[in-house]
């Protein structure tokens, strides 16, 4: 260490392949906020990794995923949500989910939903939606309030699972088993 007015002071690097001024000094008494804030670069470093790692998963999602603002206003569709819904972000943006209106629901489901979210709860059930071309499809929908860290909703995120396939595959076996019955029964006559 380098001693000024009879004290150690600190450390210095100097450059000695370029012979130049020194240029890292660190005093001693500081070491300790140096190891504190190599601590916290450290883990800011690892939250960013995850918080990449969460967002990549949204994006990715198999299921449309959707984050509205208290007020129910649109601030985050995932490209699988745009995909079944056939709106670009730009266009669902700052509106809200009222743009997937069916009318196949009557009001009172709607504001049974609202009800539970803003009591902080979870709303689960199928929705009948409107796609941007006027097409209707069924969806399993999983509404949950964001809650701030007083307990308070400040935004929603919904899993939208577009359960068009999930209702194919049913008819199809309800048509399989309606066509052996029907097989049968004529069996039986003949």
């Amino acid at each position: 260490p380098k001693e000024i007015k009879d004290k150690p002071w600190g450390r210095m690097a100097i450059d000695v392949e370029h012979d130049f001024e020194p240029y890292y000094v660190i005093p001693t008494d500081k070491k300790k906020h140096i190891t504190a804030l190599k601590a916290a670069e450290n883990s800011l470093r690892t939250s960013e990794r995850n918080l990449r790692k969460l967002s990549r998963a949204v994006e990715q999602s198999p299921s449309g995923v959707v984050i509205t603002s208290r007020s129910g206003e649109f601030e985050y569709v995932n490209p699988k949500f745009t995909e079944v819904t056939g709106y670009s972000v730009e266009e669902l943006l700052g509106k809200t989910p009222r743009v997937l209106k069916s009318g196949a629901h009557p009001d009172a489901l709607y504001q049974q939903m609202w009800a539970t979210l803003t009591a902080g709860r979870d709303w689960r059930g199928q929705l009948c939606n409107r796609k941007k071309n006027g097409e209707l499809y069924w969806a399993f929908v999983v509404i949950a309030p964001i809650l701030d860290e007083h307990g308070a909703t400040r935004a929603q995120v919904v899993n939208d699972e577009a359960v068009v396939h999930h209702l194919v595959a049913h008819v199809d076996r309800r048509a399989e088993g309606l066509q052996r019955a029907l097989d049968d029964f004529d069996g039986a006559v003949d």
